[in-house]
């Protein structure tokens, strides 16, 4: 699992199965290089 952190306090979590997660909905998608949407679940969803 990657975390990255911001000075704001928003997070953007990738888990190993590469879903990513974030404190914020600033960014609710994102497109990789062959236009898939990606999309970005709450952070409140990361099974532990």
């Amino acid at each position: 699992m990657i975390e990255l952190k911001m000075n704001d306090g928003k997070k953007l979590v990738i888990s190993d199965d590469n879903t990513i997660y974030s404190n914020t909905k600033t960014i609710s998608t994102l497109e990789d290089e062959n236009n898939k949407i990606i999309d970005i679940k709450d952070i409140s969803e990361i099974q532990k």
